[in-house]
């Protein structure tokens, strides 16, 4: 019986399809989202602060959420969406969240690259010493940047926990070995150091796919 007056629901064509009620619609054309205070967070600097921000109601003119930073460009998408779009799917960060993760957000989901293209040049070029290594690819001659981003790679191609530089094992055999290099945090690897190489892969793959119409996956 249940499943007999549910069909006929679904075949009523005068049943509201919309997910949404009329507040829901004025709550997302009434929202919008301020770059917040660059001074307050420990990166001022990133570019990610001129598309994350603080939800605001644009009526009352008070700050609607101080406890996450949400995505203006998805906020943007859903007011284009009118009846469809939804503030639950407008992405949105704790404020304790990386500069850096927000800046992969925009990269990947909007396609807005706020790293200047000379770093994401420069972490190439660390990758192409690869290929291509020299005498000049000595641990002497590395600055802690690049350091932590070779680490970076080295760990995911053999699927290492990032963890392991807080080890034991690795503190002494750096030590040891090579004690003007200083092991960087799990924290600092799995943070700026992993968006960065993160970001510069995907803008390659992206460059090798440009041309590509179709593609096979086997998994």
């Amino acid at each position: 019986m249940f499943v007999i007056a549910f069909q006929r629901k679904v075949d009523n064509k005068y049943v509201s399809s919309s997910q949404l009620s009329r507040a829901d619609r004025e709550l997302v054309s009434d929202l919008e989202v301020k770059p917040k205070t660059p001074s307050t967070h420990g990166n001022s600097k990133a570019g990610c602060w001129s598309h994350i921000g603080f939800l605001h109601s644009i009526s009352r003119r008070v700050i609607i959420d101080e406890m996450r930073y949400y995505c203006k460009p998805c906020l943007e998408h859903e007011k284009k969406a009118g009846k469809d779009g939804h503030i639950s799917k407008v992405v949105n960060f704790a404020t304790s969240t990386s500069s850096g993760t927000m800046a992969l957000h925009l990269s990947v989901k909007h396609n807005i690259r706020d790293e200047p293209f000379a770093k994401v040049d420069k972490i190439l070029g660390y990758l192409q010493k690869y290929d291509k290594p020299s005498a000049s690819s000595a641990t002497t001659s590395l600055s802690s940047h690049e350091f932590n981003r070779d680490l970076i790679v080295w760990f995911c191609r053999d699927l290492i926990p990032f963890g392991a530089v807080a080890k034991d094992g690795m503190i002494g055999f750096f030590r040891k070995l090579f004690p003007d290099m200083v092991l960087p945090t799990p924290d600092t690897l799995s943070g700026h150091a992993l968006d960065d190489v993160y970001v510069t892969v995907h803008s390659q793959v992206k460059d090798m796919l440009r041309e590509v119409k179709s593609i096979c996956l086997i998994v």
